[in-house]
């Protein structure tokens, strides 16, 4: 009854644990509800494909963490009982029930691999290093090979549950019973089949070949990533002349692209077609008046000669003889010969 008791207990501090999402914690940081990003869940690659890698990397770090913190906590606890692996195995079902299905969130957490994690690590130190090693072998070498993040951590459930198995044949938990240690690999059990229950999706994603790899963008988050160099969706024009919206795509300046929602793509293109004709127009008017206001300076400042108004000689030519006092061509008679500036 006592050992009852116990599992009831470890499974409510495993919970408790469980209910620090660190992913929708880490999103609030960025003022980002990661809920509704992505594929909606606050796991690790959520929260690294939405917040990037260093923030994905942290998520991961803490949900791991909270497992490990919660098996040391019961082993503080009831470190002397001899059934202490099976009651951290139940503090780390509970750990992921908690990631998985916290009540604030209206039960939509993560996919409890990270959580696993935790339990993988806390187990394998306590135990045998084989237990961490061959699932970390799988998941990283099935994540470099195909990039499906998913698969890899579908392999490190199945893998832990046979290394736990295996272990435990091999005269593993040796304080256990055998009715405790069948009750263990029950638990692992019902561990690795949670884990895919929680991706089915992903399952059915790779069958059809439409799973996302690591690294990729999804297309239905491509316009709404914070920062990085990804595309924004900034804000939705409308034409003064028109009743039809135009979706505005910020990419890299100075180049934009205006995606229309009708058809009437020219509307655009007549719009900036005049911005830049006005634009050109202006600094033609303004050169204009610079260049008259210099041509009325230089005028203005010109000097004048002394002459009577213009004289035509009749002749027609063009050629007038002005009198002028100040110029003598030698004649004596104050008369010069000169070209006439007005033509007839």
């Amino acid at each position: 009854m006592m050992l009852v008791v116990l599992r009831i207990l470890c499974l409510v501090i495993g919970y408790g644990f469980g209910l620090i999402q660190a992913g929708f914690l880490i999103g609030r940081i960025y003022n980002i509800d990661i809920r509704q990003k992505g594929s909606g869940n606050s796991g690790t690659t959520n929260a690294m494909r939405v917040l990037g890698v260093k923030a994905g990397l942290a998520t991961f770090f803490i949900d791991a963490l909270k497992c490990v913190v919660a098996i040391l906590l019961v082993r503080l606890i009831w470190g002397g009982d001899e059934a202490f692996m099976l009651l951290a195995v139940y503090t780390g079902f509970g750990v992921t029930l908690g990631h998985n299905f916290p009540f604030y969130m209206n039960y939509k957490g993560g996919k409890g691999i990270a959580a696993m994690s935790g339990l993988v690590i806390t187990l394998g130190v306590l135990t045998s290093p084989w237990i961490i090693i061959v699932p970390a072998f799988a998941f990283f070498s099935c994540a470099i090979l195909t990039r499906f993040v998913s698969l890899g951590s579908l392999q490190v459930s199945v893998l832990f549950l046979f290394m736990m198995i295996f272990y435990g044949q091999m005269g593993g938990f040796e304080y256990l019973t055998d009715e405790y240690r069948m009750e263990l690999y029950i638990v692992v059990f019902l561990l690795a089949a949670l884990a895919w229950f929680r991706h089915l999706d992903n399952i059915k994603r790779l069958f059809k070949g439409e799973e996302n790899r690591f690294g990729s963008k999804n297309p239905e988050d491509e316009a709404e990533t914070p920062e990085g160099g990804r595309t924004k969706e900034l804000y939705d024009l409308e034409d003064d002349d028109s009743e039809d919206d135009f979706k505005f795509t910020y990419k890299a300046p100075p180049k934009f692209t205006f995606t229309p929602r009708t058809s009437k793509r020219t509307i655009v293109e007549e719009k900036e077609e005049e911005y830049y004709g006005e634009e050109v127009d202006s600094k033609i008017k303004n050169l204009k008046e610079k260049l008259n206001s210099l041509k009325g300076r230089f005028r203005s400042n010109r000097p004048k000669r002394k002459s009577y108004d213009d004289y035509d000689d009749g002749f027609g030519d063009g050629f007038g003889d002005d009198y002028d006092d100040d110029y003598d061509d030698g004649f004596g008679d104050g008369f010069e010969v000169k070209f006439n500036d007005e033509e007839d």
